[in-house]
């Protein structure tokens, strides 16, 4: 059975091996070098993110994160639960007449 060593720590091999252990009763490893995390290679590096948000529809983001504040203003209210229901924001309609908020209120008594 090989052993591996990830040496993407290098700080934690940096220390000795005693001089009166000895090596004869230790079991071999091999070490290998893992390939490096190129940033070249990653996808949103790539410009793939960028047209993906080009495409992206705004008020649908909107909407998302109007969801998004709501859910943390509930968690605030129940004191860091998720055992609550989600209710309705009407939020089609709203975007329909031009009404929907940009942000959620949020009493300051959740905060202190």
């Amino acid at each position: 059975m090989e052993r591996f060593v990830d040496t993407r720590q290098a700080s934690s091999l940096s220390c000795r091996m005693p001089t009166s252990w000895n090596v004869s009763h230790f079991k071999p490893f091999v070490m290998h070098r893992q390939p490096s995390k190129s940033p070249d290679l990653n996808a949103l590096d790539l410009g793939i993110f960028a047209s993906i948000q080009s495409l992206q529809i705004t008020k649908k983001l909107e909407s998302i994160f109007l969801t998004f504040q709501v859910v943390m203003r509930l968690v605030l209210e129940h004191d860091g639960d998720n055992n609550f229901a989600l209710p309705h924001l009407k939020k089609a309609a709203l975007l329909r007449a031009g009404l929907l908020m940009s942000n959620v209120s949020c009493p300051i008594s959740l905060i202190l």
